[in-house]
C-alpha cells in the first residue's frame, strides 16, 4: 500500500473517533481532494462504523477496533468482487435475524465478520493496481474526448428549493461538500453527513434538523428521502402542511405537527409524533395508511410481510384506554379462558415480588399503577425470555403488549412502564433452542423499545401506561406454533444511583385467524 493511502487509511479511523486535530483535518481534505478513489473508501468507512452503531449499540465499538487492526496486507488474497455495498448489503441481514445480540457469541462473531468483509472491500478500493487501473481508464477516457474534439459540459446548477440555515460541528463525507449556513439546496442534492447537524428549511416552510451520520436527499421543495439517519421536522404554517419524509419502509406525510423520523440501514424505520397529526403509510402498499397523533409513535420492520409496531400512551386507569389500540381481552387466542395456549419462562430470574407467568394470559392488565402481584417482571438488572405455545400452527394476525407502572411513593418514576424486548415466532414441531442464543428456527417478528420511541430524556414526561400492538401491513405477521419475547431490563439514567429495571407488563394479547 502507497504512503498517502496508509496514511488516509489512519486519518479516516480518527475522524470516525472525533480525534482529528486541526493540522490532521486538513490533511484530510487534502489528500479527498479530487480523488474519487479516496472518496469512496471515506463514504464506505463512515457507512460501516454508522451501520454498526446503529445495529449494535456499544457493542459496535469494539467490533470496529478489532477489525481495524488487521493489516491491509491480508486483504490480497480476498476475492475481487465483493459487494459494492457491505453496509447495506450484508448488515441488512444481520439486523434482521440478529438485532440485540451482539453479547452472544455467534452472533458478535458473525457481525466482526461483516465488517471485517465490509473493511476488506474498502481495503480493495485502496490496493494501489486497482487505483492505477481506474486511472489508466480515467485517462483513455480523457484521451478518446480529446481526440473527438469533445468538452466535458459543465451541469447547469438546478434552482433551490430548501436553504440550509444553521450547522453544528458538520462533518461531510466529501471533502467536495463546502456548505455555509445560507447555502441554497437543489431538488435532487444527495447529502452525506458524517456527524453533526444540519438544520434545513424547505421552500414550503417546513423546518428540518437533520443528525448525523445520515443519508439524505432533497426531492423538492416539500418532500425529502431519508436513507440512513435521524431527522426532527416541525410544520407550522399553511403552506408547510403536507410536507413528507419518504424512507425505505414507511412514508411519513405531515398534517401540521413536529415528528421525528429515524432510518436504519437495515430499513428498520420509524416515526414518532409530539404535536399534531401524520398520516404514515407503507411504500406501494394500498389501504395502508394510518393517523398517527401525538405522543404515538410507529415503525416498520424490512422484509415480508411487513411489520407495523404502534405504540401509544394508555388513560393510567384499570379500563387501559388508548387512542386505537384495544384493552387487554380475554377473547383473544392465548387468553386462559380459551384453552389453546400456555406460558413459560424460559430464561432468566423471575422478580420475587412479581405475579406468575399466568398473570400475562388472564385476560386484564393491572387494578392499579403500582400493583407487583397482578404483574409480570424479572429481576432487576436481568434479561429474560418468555414463551408462548399456542397449541397449534396458526396464522398471527395481532399481538398486543400492555404495561403500567408508577412508583408508588414517588409517582415520578415510571421506568418500570417501558416497554424494551424483542419478539420472535417459530413454526417448527417444538420450539428450537435458546442455549447458545436465539438462531435457527426462530424468525425476528418486532423489534420493540417504547423509550426510543416516546424519545423521553425525563422520567416526568414517560407514559406510566403504554400500549403496543405489532401486526401486518397486508395479512398475518405469519404462521407459528410459537412465540418469544426476549424481554431486556431498561435502564433510568434519572435516579441519584442509576439502576436497570425490568418493566411491569400486565398482558400478552395474541389475536389468530
Amino acid at each position: 500500500m502507497s504512503g498517502d493511502r496508509q496514511e488516509l487509511f489512519n486519518l479516516i479511523a480518527l475522524a470516525c473517533d472525533n480525534d482529528l486535530q486541526p493540522d490532521q483535518l486538513a490533511r484530510l481534505e487534502e489528500l479527498l481532494h479530487g480523488d474519487k478513489e479516496a472518496q469512496q473508501l471515506y463514504l464506505g468507512y463512515l457507512q460501516t462504523d454508522a451501520a454498526l452503531r446503529w445495529q449494535f449499540g456499544d457493542a459496535a465499538e469494539a467490533m470496529r477496533r478489532t477489525a481495524a487492526d488487521i493489516p491491509w496486507e491480508a486483504s490480497d488474497s480476498l476475492p475481487r468482487n465483493c459487494p459494492a455495498s457491505p453496509v447495506l448489503g450484508f448488515l441488512s441481514d444481520i439486523g434482521r435475524q440478529g438485532w440485540g445480540h451482539a453479547a452472544d457469541r455467534a452472533t458478535f462473531f458473525v457481525a466482526i465478520s461483516v465488517l471485517l468483509l465490509s473493511l476488506s472491500w474498502i481495503a480493495l478500493r485502496l490496493h494501489p493496481d486497482h487505483g492505477q487501473v481506474a486511472a489508466s481508464r480515467k485517462q483513455e477516457a480523457a484521451g478518446a474526448s480529446s481526440q473527438l474534439g469533445v468538452k466535458e459540459a459543465e451541469t447547469p446548477r438546478k434552482p433551490g428549493v430548501a436553504r440550509l440555515v444553521a450547522t453544528t460541528a458538520c462533518r461531510w463525507t466529501s471533502a467536495r461538500t463546502v456548505l455555509a449556513p445560507g447555502a441554497e439546496l437543489s431538488a435532487g442534492q444527495r447529502l452525506e453527513l458524517a456527524s453533526g447537524t444540519a438544520e434545513i428549511v424547505f421552500h414550503c416552510g417546513a423546518a428540518v434538523r437533520v443528525e448525523g451520520p445520515a443519508i439524505f436527499e432533497v426531492v423538492s421543495a416539500a418532500e425529502m428521502q431519508m436513507d440512513i439517519g435521524k431527522a426532527s421536522a416541525r410544520v407550522d404554517t399553511p403552506e408547510a402542511k403536507g410536507f413528507a419524509i419518504r424512507m425505505r419502509t414507511l412514508e411519513a406525510v405531515d398534517l401540521g405537527t413536529e415528528f421525528i423520523a429515524l432510518a436504519a440501514p437495515d430499513g428498520h424505520c420509524q416515526v414518532s409524533v409530539a404535536k399534531g397529526r401524520v398520516e404514515v403509510s407503507l411504500p406501494g402498499a394500498a389501504n395502508s395508511k394510518r393517523t398517527v397523533r401525538a405522543g404515538e409513535a410507529v415503525l416498520v420492520e424490512p422484509g415480508t410481510p411487513s411489520i407495523i409496531t404502534r405504540i401509544e400512551p394508555g388513560d393510567s386507569t384499570a379500563a387501559f384506554k388508548f387512542p386505537t389500540i384495544e384493552p387487554p381481552s380475554d377473547k383473544d387466542y392465548a387468553d386462559a379462558s380459551q384453552g389453546h395456549a400456555s406460558i413459560r419462562i424460559l430464561r432468566g430470574k423471575l422478580h420475587v415480588n412479581s405475579g406468575p407467568p399466568a398473570v400475562l394470559l388472564d385476560g386484564r392488565g393491572q387494578s392499579t399503577a403500582d400493583s407487583p402481584a397482578q404483574s409480570f417482571f424479572f429481576s432487576d438488572n436481568t434479561s429474560g425470555m418468555v414463551l408462548v405455545r399456542l397449541g397449534r400452527s396458526v396464522n398471527v394476525r395481532k399481538v398486543n403488549t400492555y404495561s403500567w407502572h408508577q412508583d408508588h411513593d414517588r409517582p415520578a418514576i415510571r421506568i418500570r412502564a417501558t416497554q424494551k424486548y424483542l419478539l420472535y415466532g417459530s413454526n417448527d414441531p417444538e420450539p428450537p433452542g435458546v442455549d447458545h442464543g436465539i438462531g435457527n428456527g426462530w424468525t425476528l417478528i418486532a423489534r420493540v423499545n417504547t423509550d426510543e420511541f416516546f424519545g423521553m430524556p425525563e422520567a416526568e414526561a414517560r407514559p406510566a401506561q403504554q400500549g403496543v400492538s405489532i401486526s401486518a401491513g397486508q395479512g398475518p405477521i405469519g404462521q407459528y406454533r410459537y412465540l418469544l419475547w426476549d424481554v431486556r431490563p431498561t435502564r433510568s439514567n434519572t435516579e441519584t444511583e442509576p439502576c436497570t429495571d425490568n418493566t411491569f407488563y400486565g398482558e400478552f394479547d395474541v389475536y389468530a385467524e
